[in-house]
């Protein structure tokens, strides 16, 4: 019995992954215009820190379009309740305190990277309310250090314009994510203090990488840009067409 129960909540987790990996494609092609950047970065295989700036509730499910294997995600334990708690949980959820991280829940983390899984974190903590960045909260330095593994780091932009906390749903518009890789090199040498600021700083230059990526990608498209840009230059992207590749 303990068996089926268990194959039942995998094919469960299965059939909830799929479904809503189907839906996000469409929405990522036809709604909101999803493009990336810097996706080669991102290491097939082994364990490897994904850390995002956080802009919208479509983030962490772009991100698993985006991202070329499927990974788990920190998300905040207060949503883990109900039906909808079940749903996050199979889309592979680990539930975390905003404020700080407790040691059962880092050790949960520590143990997803361990297995040589891709964990996603967003170390503002909550989506931010005018679509700047929030300060970090502590133990993303700390996890860092102590996952020892690849890290990349995501900057997101026209999340928070396509679904802002105001709107109840999303809205049409352009999406992009760029990634970069880190050095563990880098990472060995900083004070606690050091490293915060260098996330921080590396999670701006992300963001500001996708904002100016968006905008020029916007002009070329003959897209209405609502904000201010002197880049005039041109672009490519990965377009999100690769989604449906994935689907077969």
């Amino acid at each position: 019995m303990t068996r089926l129960r268990q194959l039942g909540s995998e094919f469960f987790d299965w059939a909830v992954y799929r479904t809503t990996f189907v839906f996000g494609s469409i929405l990522g092609l036809f709604y909101i215009r999803l493009r990336l950047s810097g996706v080669h970065c991102f290491p097939l295989k082994g364990p490897v820190l994904l850390v995002s700036n956080h802009q919208s509730f479509i983030d962490p499910l772009f991100l698993g379009l985006a991202m070329p294997r499927r990974a788990k995600y920190a998300a905040r334990s207060t949503l883990i309740r109900g039906v909808f708690g079940r749903y996050l949980l199979a889309l592979g959820a680990i539930p975390i305190n905003r404020e700080a991280v407790s040691l059962s829940t880092f050790k949960t983390m520590i143990g997803a990277l361990g297995k040589r899984d891709a964990l996603v974190y967003f170390p503002e903590g909550t989506r931010t309310p005018d679509g700047n960045l929030l300060p970090l909260k502590k133990g993303v330095g700390l996890l860092i250090r102590r996952a020892k593994a690849p890290v990349v780091i995501c900057g997101i932009a026209g999340a928070y314009e396509s679904w802002p906390r105001r709107s109840p749903i999303p809205l049409p518009g352009t999406m992009w994510m760029h990634f970069q890789s880190w050095s563990l090199d880098e990472l060995s040498t900083n004070s606690e203090e050091e490293l915060m600021e260098s996330i921080a700083r590396r999670l701006k230059e992300a963001t500001d990488e996708a904002y100016r990526r968006r905008e020029i990608y916007m002009r070329q498209m003959q897209v209405p840009i609502p904000r201010e840009s002197k880049n005039t230059d041109s672009i490519s992207a990965e377009p999100a067409g690769t989604l449906i590749e994935r689907l077969t």
